[in-house]
């Protein structure tokens, strides 16, 4: 079996991007898991091309996207993605869309088929914080979300997960900024991916 798993270059001046972070660290074989990695830009346009070109030409059987949440707390599996893109700061490209569809005459919403609750709890149990978000937000994260469910959805299962910051991207933040160990992350996913 291979699965792709997607993370994003840093944004918003940040240095780091803990999803692209762990990416680094994922083993290349979890289990029966082959894994197939790709870093995808912070744009709106481009983040959702790449990654349907890259699954087109690859054809894995699951796809994972890593996305940096920097104020959450723990591992959130995101349930849904929205037919809007709304960004109150600009993408790596410039582009900062008000309220937009992602896809004209789309659903307003779709939801993940796999089971996330039971892959959250296969999380915790291996000892990581993590739990199922219903909010995957407006930004760049969404609009990949959206178009991949979108696009396969119901021939591929797609899922995407956020990570707080790296504790090592706080050290210059202010105080009680949430943060996770680098190594429970990839320790989180690694999980994960073994309970699929």
């Amino acid at each position: 079996m291979k699965v792709l798993i997607t993370a994003f270059e840093p944004f918003r001046g940040d240095e780091r991007n803990s999803s692209q972070m762990v990416l680094d660290r994922l083993p290349d074989r979890v289990g029966e898991m082959d894994v197939a990695k790709l870093t995808l830009p912070v744009t709106f346009a481009d983040a959702p091309a790449m990654a349907i070109a890259e699954i087109d030409r690859s054809q894995p059987q699951l796809v994972v996207c890593l996305g940096q949440a920097g104020m959450r707390s723990c591992v959130n599996l995101e349930r849904i993605a929205i037919n809007m893109a709304h960004a109150k700061n600009a993408d790596n490209a410039g582009a900062k869309p008000c309220h937009e569809s992602i896809i004209l005459d789309g659903p307003d919403g779709i939801f993940c088929k796999m089971s996330i609750d039971v892959l959250a709890e296969a999380v915790r149990v291996a000892g990581y914080p993590c739990t199922v978000s219903n909010t995957a937000g407006l930004f760049v994260c969404n609009a990949l979300y959206y178009r991949l469910l979108y696009r396969y959805g119901s021939i591929l299962p797609v899922l995407f997960v956020h990570l707080p910051y790296a504790e090592e991207q706080v050290l210059d933040k202010p105080v009680g900024t949430p943060s996770m160990a680098l190594g429970s992350m990839v320790g989180a996913i690694t999980a994960m991916l073994s309970a699929i």
